[in-house]
Parts: C-alpha cells; structure tokens; sequence
C-alpha cells in the first residue's frame, strides 16, 4: 500500500490550512457562543483512518492480519477481543493500553474519554512498522452482539462509540459472514444510529465466500443480507456489495461457487482502503465546511434571539431606571428649593422611586424569563425568518438539515449563557465563516480536483 503515501503533502497542506482557520476564526466565536468544543489537536491532523465494524465472526481482525501481512490481530470463530484496536505505524513494536491514548491530546483520541472508563480500559494501541501503515490507521473493533441490552453489558454506549470512530474515519468497512447476514440486535442499533449521515464512507462487505458449499446457500445468504439492509439503509436501490473471501489455509477448496472471481472483489475493497488518504483531504474540507456553516447559522440566530430579548427588556429598563431617577430627582428639587422642612417629603420621593424601581425590577425578571423561554420555544421561526429568501430559491431540504443539526446546540447555548449575556457576533466575524464555506473550501476542492487529475495523467 505504498499509494497511501501519494496524497501526503497535500494532506499536509490541506490540514495546516483547515487548522489555521479552526484557531483563528471557529474557534475562538464557538468558545465565546458555547457552540461546541474544540476537536484536540491530533483530531485535526490529515492522518486516514480505516474502522472496521462487523460481527465477531465476520472476519475484521483476519482482513487487518492480510493487509499488514503478520498477525497482529487475534482471530477466531469465538469471540477473541472486545477492544476497540488502533493500529498505527511506529519506529517499533509497541502496544500501550487506554489511558496513554486517550491522555495524548496529539494522537486524536482525547474524546473518547468522556464516554467513561468502561471504554478507556477497553482501548488499544498497537504500533507496527509495516509498509502497509503508511499514512494510515487500521481501527478494529469489538465484534457486534445481538443482545438488547449490549450498552449495559460492555460498561460503556457501544452505539455511541462506533458512531464517534465512524465521524472520525475516512473509510468504514461494515462485514458480514454467512453465518449472521442479519442485522438484529447491536447491529441494527450501529446501523441506525452509529452509521448514518455516513453511507459515503461506508463500503459494505459479505465476507468469508468460500464457506459456500453451493450457489444455493448462497443466493439465500445474500438476500437475507440485502432484506436485511434494506430496513435500516434508506434508499430506493440495494447498496452496492463486495462478496470477498480472505485467502489462507482456512479456505474451502470444496465450494461450487467460482472462488476466484472474488479475487477482484477483495481487489477493490483493498483500493478502497488505499484512497483513505485522498478520501481524508475530502473529509477535512467537509467537517471545515459544515463547522463554519453551523456556527455560522448558530451565530446568527442567537444574534437574532438576542436581538427580540433586548428589544423586550428596553423599556423594562427605561421605566426602571425612570422611576429611580424620577424620585431622586424631585427628592433633590425638594431639598434645594423647601429645604430641611421637606424632608419627611424628600425621603417619600426618593426611597419611593427606588422601591417602585426595585418592584418594577423584580416583575421585569419574571416577564422577561417567561419571553426567553418563548424566545427559545420560537427559534424554530427566527431560523426560518434570517434565512427566508433561500427558502424562497427552492432549498428547504438541506435548510431544514442544517437547523436539525444545529438547533439542540442554539438551545443550550441560549440555556447556558442566556440571552441577557449573550455576546453579540461581530459581523466581520460572520463574513469570515461566510468565506470559509462559499469561498476557500470549494477553491481548494477544485485545486483537489486539478492536482489528481495532473497526477493521474
């Protein structure tokens, strides 16, 4: 896999650059709006990664082993490891366990941590010096089980790993084995929940086609697979395939099916994994576009929420700080003009002027708390509101997913900071993330695009 090394430099190049906008423009207004947190360093660096998800018998670690061509991961019909494994290039054989690769900022895997220590302890790191890890990482995880109660069972959300590994990777390899071509239990959860919004990365695998004794088990085994998918992969047409078997001493020799003809199968899924490199600039440039884009939409419709807020508590405000300076003043009028005899009068003006102020202060807190709460129960409107005229051209589709992604994030923010302290984003700001999106990421795409095609010819 000496392919994996093509795209380096301007992996590189692209990385650099994607970072540079993340510290200088994201995320100092994501920090500032509580938008979301920072991805750590090493997430953001243009290292591919290849997350192998399947069954326990389907054949993940014995892929991995061919690839790198030793064994480095346990195989067997039993389960032999519930760990997720990442293997990484290094100078030396080296194996270090959870916790180093989680308290490393720089290798990309800090997250993981929040999911709790049922995960961290089962992490893995395993460094070999194979060609093969050349710009490249092999995610292997644990077998999937089809047990309702899977989460409890391992210690730690299964569902919601899979699904952190599989926004991280650049290609995902979901394999089947014609023992367990269904998708019930855990791998109904994973693809349901963990695999979606990535169906472009993932390539899917009926793996182990020599065990086939005929075309009849076959056929059978496939199109339970195909039903299968066809209730959790929403799409008019049944995805594309790959019916590969891994060569070793292990092969049937006895099947009816032409065994050889799913050489070039296993040929095809192997430059998949090869074009993880040119697939992670593609993916660097996405997850730049969409975080400039939602904070962009966020920026802007907690701008607007906090606009209405303000312009609810104005006149809570004038009429708070009126009626103080109202009484203080006529208490002052008083006590220039009477003298000493007001006094009993100076004193009802103003400490009357400050109580009806603090009175007035005290049901603004109540009016004002209820018009936040029916500020937020509104974003949905002020969205619809500030984008109103791309509706108008025809693109309520990919608006209408854009506010899904973002709303949950726009209420708590909203919660967390509240609107009386929200901080207002400056529109030299919005106009930089505009830019981000609109401007550099699709200029680097075509200069993506120019460099491939120079290279190719």
């Amino acid at each position: 896999m000496a392919e994996n090394t093509q795209y380096t430099t301007e992996l590189e190049r692209i990385a650099g650059e994607a970072n540079r906008f993340y510290t200088d423009v994201i995320d100092p207004l994501a920090q500032k709006l509580m938008f979301s947190r920072a991805p750590d360093p090493g997430a953001r660096k243009g290292r591919p990664m290849v997350l192998l998800v399947g069954n326990h018998s389907s054949g993940k670690s014995t892929l991995i082993n061919y690839i790198l061509g030793e064994e480095v991961q346990n195989t067997g019909v039993a389960p032999t490891d519930d760990s997720f494994t990442v293997i990484s290039q290094g100078a030396t054989v080296e194996e270090k366990d959870g916790d180093s690769l989680v308290s490393n900022p720089e290798l990309g895997f800090a997250e993981l941590r929040k999911y709790g220590p049922g995960l961290v302890s089962h992490l893995k790191l395993k460094l070999r010096e194979s060609p093969a890890l050349a710009g490249l990482t092999l995610i292997d995880s644990p077998g999937m089980i089809d047990s309702a109660n899977s989460s409890s069972d391992r210690g730690y959300d299964f569902t919601q790993v899979v699904r952190w590994f599989a926004e991280q990777a650049d290609v995902i390899l979901l394999m089947f084995d014609p023992d367990k071509p269904g998708t019930t239990g855990e791998t109904l959860s994973v693809m349901r929940q963990a695999l979606r919004d990535v169906s472009h990365k993932l390539i899917l695998v009926l793996n182990k086609m020599d065990q086939f004794r005929n075309l009849h088990d076959f056929a059978r085994a496939y199109g339970a697979l195909t039903w299968n998918l066809s209730k959790v992969i929403p799409t008019k047409d049944v995805p594309l395939i790959y019916n590969i078997y891994i060569p070793g001493p292990w092969v049937h020799k006895e099947t009816a099916l032409p065994i050889t003809d799913f050489d070039n199968a296993r040929d095809q899924v192997l430059e998949e994994i090869q074009r993880a490199p040119m697939r992670r600039v593609d993916n660097i440039l996405t997850r730049l576009f969409d975080n400039a884009r939602y904070l962009h939409a966020h920026a802007r419709v907690v701008n607007e929420a906090a606009a209405t807020y303000r312009r609810a508590r104005l006149p809570w405000l004038i009429a708070i700080i009126g009626s103080a300076l109202t009484g203080l003043a006529v208490a002052a009028w008083l006590w220039f003009d009477v003298g000493p005899r007001a006094i009993s009068a100076v004193l009802a003006f103003g400490v009357g002027g400050l109580l009806f102020a603090a009175i007035l202060y005290a049901v603004s807190r109540v009016i004002l708390a209820k018009r936040q709460t029916e500020i937020i129960n509104g974003l949905t409107g002020i969205f619809e509101r500030l984008y109103r005229d791309d509706y108008t051209l025809g693109d309520e589709a990919d608006l209408s997913a854009l506010w899904s992604r973002i709303k949950d994030k726009v209420r708590r923010s909203i919660e967390n900071i509240g609107l009386s302290k929200m901080p207002k984003t400056r529109r030299k700001d919005l106009l930089a993330l505009e830019k981000i999106y609109k401007d550099f990421v699709p200029t680097l795409r075509a200069e993506i695009h120019d460099n491939k095609h120079a290279v190719d010819s």
